[in-house]
């Protein structure tokens, strides 16, 4: 019997910080919403306006993905991603600045 391999898929997101924002999203809408897809899967509920098909849609906003009802980790993973290179842009801003004072 042969093993069927994984579907895997490589997605590429861009992010434009135009104005402070994440594609035209701000960035606390965009916190909220992860966080708001963090307490669902904690199985705490939300508000009647910050809906998991809400949340998911600002991050869609952001990414460019779409996604479905069912695709709420996905999304979540997403945000974690954008998230990442944040802090790492962050990161290594800080640590440039700190380099150009030393020399």
């Amino acid at each position: 019997m042969k093993k069927k391999k994984a579907k895997v898929t490589e997605r590429i997101i861009t992010i434009n910080r135009e104005g402070g924002n994440l594609n035209g999203v701000p960035y606390f809408q965009f916190l909220v919403a992860m966080q708001g897809l963090e307490a669902l899967n904690r199985g705490m509920m939300l508000t009647r306006v910050a809906t998991p098909s809400r949340c998911m849609e600002i991050i869609s906003q952001i990414t460019g993905n779409k996604y479905k009802r069912t695709d709420r980790n996905k999304a979540l993973y997403d945000a974690e991603v954008i998230m990442h290179a944040l802090r790492e842009e962050k990161r290594q801003k800080a640590e440039d600045e700190f380099l150009a004072k030393s020399s």
